[in-house]
């Protein structure tokens, strides 16, 4: 896994909205065979992928293969791909700390 600065974060994250999903939250497929399965985060621990709690921010629309998620607790966000072929797992890619850049922009915004 990579941990990123916010920045070069967003510059990855930026070619892969062309291929984004409407609705990241919907997939009930994910939900479905994915929920409890653990990820690594770019803040040092494994977080549980829990339907309904954590957060889908992307995903992939053409196939459920890639999402971006953030555990509720957690200041990161991270960019995970599902591998494996008879059992699967989640594999985080990059992550970065979001928390404080999204604090700022609100806070540029007046809010």
């Amino acid at each position: 896994m990579e941990i990123l600065d916010f920045e070069e974060y967003c510059i990855r994250l930026e070619k892969l909205t062309k291929l984004g999903a409407k609705n990241p939250d919907a997939d009930w497929n994910l939900k479905l065979n994915y929920s409890g399965k653990d990820f690594k985060c770019g803040c040092g621990k494994n977080h549980k992928f829990v339907a309904g709690v954590t957060h889908i921010l992307w995903r992939r629309a053409i196939t459920s293969g890639a999402m971006i998620l953030n555990d509720p607790k957690c200041d990161y966000a991270c960019y995970i791909e599902i591998k494996g072929v008879f059992t699967s797992r989640l594999e985080t890619i990059y992550s970065a700390n979001t928390k404080s850049a999204m604090d700022e922009m609100i806070k540029e915004r007046g809010g």
